[in-house]
C-alpha cells in the first residue's frame, strides 16, 4: 500500500479513517487533521463523497472497513437448557450483554449471601457464564462466528 500522494488524496483518507473510526475521540482527531489541509469548501466536498465512495466499496487503507457495530450474538440455549437474553429484545441482545448481565446478578448474590440475606449459593450465575463463554467458542470455532 502506497501513502496519499497530494493533500485531496490525504484528506479523503483521513476522512474515511473518521468515518470507520472505533470511537469519537479517534474520529475527532481525524476531522482536525482534515481541518489542517486547507482546502476549499468545494474540494472538502469532492473529498467527503470521495472517501463515500471508497467506504461503500469496502476498503479503507486498502483494508477491508471493519464494522465494529457487529457483534457476538448471544447463546440462548446450551444442551436444552435455555438461557434467556437480559434485554427484552433479543434481537438486540449481545454475548457481552448476556454475560454481563450474568456477572452483575452473581454481584447482587455475592453481597446479599454475606450480608445473610439469602443463603443460595451466589456462583451459579458465574457458572452460567462459563457455559455461555465456552458455547460461544465452540460456535466461533465450528463456523467462524457466522
Amino acid at each position: 500500500m502506497t501513502g496519499p500522494k497530494n493533500d485531496f488524496e490525504a484528506v479523503v483518507l483521513a476522512l474515511k479513517l473518521a468515518v470507520t473510526a472505533p470511537d469519537d475521540e479517534r474520529a475527532d482527531e481525524c476531522v482536525k487533521i482534515v481541518e489542517g489541509f486547507g482546502l476549499s469548501e468545494f474540494e472538502i466536498e469532492r473529498a467527503k463523497k470521495e472517501a463515500l465512495r471508497q467506504i461503500e466499496e469496502g476498503r479503507v487503507s486498502g483494508h477491508i472497513v471493519i464494522d465494529y457495530d457487529k457483534k457476538i450474538p448471544p447463546v440462548f440455549e446450551i444442551e436444552g437448557v435455555s438461557y434467556p437474553p437480559p434485554v427484552f429484545d433479543p434481537d438486540e441482545c449481545t454475548l457481552k450483554d448476556q454475560i454481563v448481565d450474568l456477572l452483575d446478578t452473581a454481584d447482587q448474590h455475592y453481597a446479599e449471601f454475606f450480608a445473610g440475606e439469602v443463603e443460595d449459593d451466589y456462583v451459579f450465575p458465574l457458572i452460567d457464564a462459563v457455559k455461555i463463554l465456552q458455547a460461544a467458542i465452540e460456535r466461533i470455532d465450528t463456523d467462524d462466528g457466522k
